[in-house]
């Protein structure tokens, strides 16, 4: 974390910067961690040197800007009390630089974040099992499904209704590979793969939908010979 303080004339600003790396599929909360005062007007943006503005809080008005790049639709949630902002449902395409720029009067503050992903690698020896864990705790209204197979071409394995507590597995699917060795569990949500096979190897999604939206994740799973 680096961070410079200078003023020109009698206006002030101030900089920081720092990393974050975290889990593709993770929600990602941008924190400030410098009071928001009610006629503050802060601006989140993204990108280096051609910056794009997400979102505003303005007169404690909240506003955002998807626009044409759908990055980030349906994806950010801004906290007009703290100025935190959060990216949802996470991909790679997130990967860059986000800008706060807080105006206070004759004062500036900015403070960059530089966020990177990484999936979820996971490697099982073949006959063992694994299992898959959402990020989050699920809730009572969440349609839980899993899928495998590559971004092309993905195939419900598993689903889970949270209220009922119905769990549907498609054992045909794909082959059949995954016949007699699936366990969801109803509680956590969380897939385990048994007596794996390098067949089970792959690209793995978590989807889970609710009212408010579709989150996702994604592990990739491998298998190895004993």
């Amino acid at each position: 974390m680096a961070s410079v303080c200078f003023c020109l004339s009698v206006h002030c600003f101030t900089h920081e910067e720092m990393m974050r790396i975290v889990m593709e599929g993770d929600p990602v909360p941008l924190r400030p961690n410098t009071g928001i005062q009610k006629s503050d007007e802060v601006q989140w943006l993204f990108g280096d040197e051609e910056q794009i503005v997400l979102t505003e809080i303005k007169n404690t008005e909240v506003t955002k800007y998807t626009g044409p790049d759908w990055r980030f639709r349906d994806r950010l949630k801004l906290d007009k009390e703290t100025g935190t902002l959060t990216i949802t449902n996470t991909t790679a395409a997130h990967t860059g630089y986000y800008t706060l720029k807080i105006t206070r009067e004759r004062e500036k503050i900015y403070k960059r974040f530089h966020v990177s992903f990484k999936k979820r690698k996971m490697t099982v020896t073949e006959g063992k099992s694994v299992t898959l864990k959402p990020a989050r705790e699920i809730k009572k209204d969440n349609l839980i499904r899993w899928l495998f197979g590559d971004r092309v071409q993905q195939t419900l394995i598993a689903e889970l209704n949270v209220k009922t507590g119905e769990i549907s597995p498609y054992a045909d699917v794909a082959d059949g590979r995954f016949r007699d060795r699936l366990e969801l569990d109803k509680t956590t949500g969380d897939l385990t793969v048994k007596n794996t096979r390098i067949e089970h190897s792959g690209l793995y999604k978590l989807q889970i939908i609710s009212s408010s939206g579709v989150t996702e994740q994604i592990f990739t799973v491998t298998v190895k010979g004993e």
